[in-house]
């Protein structure tokens, strides 16, 4: 067997998520010497023991020789400490690769920018664009995507969106990777830019022999950020004709009727997606019950979650975080704080419970509902949990009784 044969199964073992069975095969390859052994190979073990756990492959790093310890390396031990949320190493991690001058590309900028934005920490993302600036470290399709998500979030970046429209401008002269394309429509997509974006569809047919379903799915939910149902329609019909559906398609056409408040077709598609034989993606729950809460169908929605975590108990992925912060606000705005409670226990339970937001959201059920509840803080804490500006804030207001509530917020508005 050559090389780029086991390498081959590697990947695709990564791209199915089998992180386990790869990272085994890569560590016998490099260990026994089978074939010429490149400071990639390491690479490569490196980002696969990171998936399993942050330890292990910080143990991994320090284990390769010294001479392959390179710019790509680091990068790698970033993209793990980032994929965990460990903040602190990352920093740890950048500040390192600067002082060893191991920064020549715009990889390790992209990362700690997209770890920020998740961590919703603001001020970092705008301090780590203005450095990425000033050193004169040119940004790709990926910088110009997290910074204007960034932006719709928080405000600022001001005249990002003409830099943005010059550096597309220069993409579209040569021919990209398919990659870029796909970033390139998703940058459209936040410039709220339907004219170009079928402009770069016409690009990819001419380009593309094979127009993969990856890039459909980039169209299709192009599609439902803009309302776009019934060109959406016709997408995935032509999909449909041209491949298998799979479940990405699914995903993206389900999200599509439920952004856009056609939840009757949403759940019709949701029910031929078991009926093709597939398993419901925790993104496809997710668009179900955005979709209802979207249609103030708070039922459905909780129904929606509850199915969503009886399959997690049999083995198949647990809903997405964004899924229960959803339904958390909804019972918050209802002050059903026995329900969020409830939400708490099962989070705990599957060791998941060290949330600040869920915390928070259980903090304004119970606010809404005008129960006091004490000790709420030390509770936070035996759960590892630490109480943020918001928590402060609610801790403050939830053992006032309501009337004091009611008149403090009324002296602080005058």
């Amino acid at each position: 067997m050559e090389k780029k044969h086991l390498l081959n199964v590697i990947y695709k073992l990564r791209i199915t998520a089998k992180f386990g069975q790869a990272r085994e095969i890569c560590d016998w390859m490099i260990r026994n010497k089978v074939f010429e052994i490149e400071e990639s190979d390491h690479v490569l073990l490196l980002e696969l023991v990171g998936r399993i756990s942050k330890f292990q492959a910080t143990r991994c790093f320090w284990e390769m020789p010294a001479e392959l310890r390179s710019e790509a390396a680091y990068t790698a031990m970033l993209q793990v400490f980032a994929r965990w949320h460990a903040i602190p190493a990352a920093e740890d991690t950048m500040s390192e690769m600067k002082s060893l001058n191991l920064i020549t590309r715009v990889e390790p900028y992209n990362i700690m920018l997209d770890m920020y934005k998740r961590k919703n920490e603001d001020d970092k993302v705008r301090a780590m664009y203005d450095e990425l600036s000033s050193l004169g470290v040119a940004p790709d399709a990926h910088t110009y995507l997290i910074v204007l998500r960034a932006k719709q979030k928080i405000g600022g970046f001001d005249g990002i969106e003409a830099e943005v429209r010059k550096f597309l401008d220069e993409q579209l002269t040569s021919r990209q990777p398919l990659f870029i394309y796909e970033c390139m429509l998703r940058i459209y997509t936040l410039l709220r830019d339907l004219t170009a974006i079928e402009n770069l569809r016409s690009i990819l047919l001419k380009t593309f022999k094979k127009f993969s379903s990856s890039s459909y799915n980039c169209l299709l939910d192009a599609y439902r950020q803009l309302g776009e149902v019934e060109r959406a329609e016709r997408l995935f019909n032509e999909i449909g004709n041209k491949f298998t559906l799979n479940i990405q398609s699914y995903r993206a056409m389900i999200a599509v009727y439920a952004s856009n408040g056609r939840m009757e077709k949403a759940n019709e598609l949701y029910k031929q997606l078991f009926r093709a034989g597939f398993e419901c993606h925790p993104a496809i729950y997710h668009a179900m019950v955005a979709g209802y809460i979207d249609a103030r169908d708070h039922s459905n929605a909780l129904i929606q979650y509850g199915k969503a975590w009886d399959r997690s108990l049999l083995g198949h992925p647990k809903p997405l975080r964004a899924t229960t912060l959803l339904v958390l606000r909804v019972l918050a705005e209802q002050g059903d704080f026995s329900r969020a409670e409830s939400i708490v226990r099962d989070l705990k339970r599957e060791r998941q419970g060290s949330d600040v937001e869920v915390y928070n959201w259980l903090l304004k059920a119970y606010i809404k509902a005008e129960v006091p509840v004490f000790g709420f803080d030390g509770r936070m804490l035996a759960a590892g949990v630490r109480p943020n500006d918001e928590s402060l804030e609610l801790l403050r207001r939830i053992n006032l009784p309501a009337k004091k509530v009611e008149t403090r917020e009324r002296e602080e508005s005058i």
